[in-house]
């Protein structure tokens, strides 16, 4: 719109009736032009909403662009190459993302034969598997861990996909405070994988947080990318703990969601529920394929580590953790 006059922009059913530009009101006529950062009133019928909307906006999905260009993945052995991998290359091909690093073993320092042999078998497959996107092999002398995060740190990065942490309840909470602690501190959007892609259905809680915001914003962004449907919730307390007005907050925070959605043309299935908002996402996400969470503050603690760290440890589906905006 930048640029062009009203009179390129004729349209028989509404007009634009008045711009606020620094300050100042335009009774705007064919010659003006549009500019950025301009308000613009716009009058017509509300049946023509949709096609002002994407009239004036891009309508397109960004994330992860803000973060980096590229998505970063470790591959270890042919379990990744069945779960982590396959989810690596379907968010590269159904997102922004512009290309997939995989980090692995460097098979030339290996000292053992078979097992250089398995990682040049592993090498071949994630070659063979990702013909269609631009793809770069990170061999890695040390630890793999350790690479992803110099990676994530120093690069492009827009997305860590990350495999879900195994093992008893207790062993798997404190694995799930260090992924947060560690790779959170990046400042990179973590996808934790349970191999639930596509994504036909897609969780968000609605939050009108800064950071419940970029969340929220993500998920719509994910969703028409991959055509997945979207649940916002917005979870409250039991009502003989909740004033009104917190109910008031949750209901206008689910229609924020909706509305940010309405722009690209996705719809938000708006769930507002009283309860306790682990258990509240959990069951919405069983169907899932993606659950889509706000970075907790840094650090996570073992004890009460908080609704993020809950929630990712405890569903089923895979989990998209998004950060601040560095």
């Amino acid at each position: 719109m930048r640029g062009r006059t009203l009179r390129d922009l004729h349209s028989e059913t509404w007009v634009v009736a008045a711009v606020l530009r620094d300050g100042d009101l335009i009774i705007p006529h064919g010659s003006t032009t549009i500019e950025t950062g301009d308000r613009v009133t716009v009058v017509g019928s509300a049946a023509d909403y949709q096609g002002i909307i994407k009239a004036f906006t891009s309508g397109e999905s960004s994330f992860p662009l803000g973060y980096g260009r590229k998505a970063v993945v470790a591959i270890t052995s042919e379990s990744d190459l069945v779960t982590l991998l396959p989810e690596a290359i379907s968010f590269v091909r159904n997102s922004r993302t512009e290309a997939l690093t995989v980090v692995h073993r460097d098979q030339a320092a290996e000292k053992d034969p078979a097992r250089a042999e398995e990682i040049e078998a592993l090498v071949a497959e994630v070659e063979q598997r990702t013909v269609d996107i631009d793809l770069e092999l990170r061999p890695a002398t040390g630890s793999l861990h350790d690479e992803l995060l110099r990676v994530a740190d120093h690069e492009s990065v827009g997305t860590m996909v990350v495999a879900a942490p195994q093992g008893g309840r207790f062993g798997r909470r404190r694995r799930y405070v260090r992924l947060l602690n560690e790779y959170g501190a990046a400042g990179v959007p973590i996808l934790v994988s349970r191999a639930r892609h596509p994504y036909s259905e897609i969780v968000a809680p609605a939050r009108q947080t800064k950071n419940g915001e970029l969340a929220g914003r993500a998920a719509i962004d994910v969703a028409r990318s991959t055509g997945a449907s979207l649940i916002g919730v917005s979870v409250v307390g039991p009502s003989f703990t909740t004033s009104g007005d917190t109910l008031d907050d949750a209901r206008a925070s689910a229609g924020w969601l909706r509305e940010e959605a309405a722009v690209q043309s996705v719809n938000v299935q708006r769930e507002i529920r009283r309860g306790n908002p682990v258990r509240v996402i959990e069951e919405l996400s069983q169907t899932a394929g993606l659950v889509v969470l706000a970075m907790p503050s840094l650090p996570v603690r073992l004890i009460r580590p908080g609704v993020t760290c809950y929630v990712t440890e405890n569903v089923d589906a895979s989990v998209l953790i998004v950060p601040p905006i560095p």
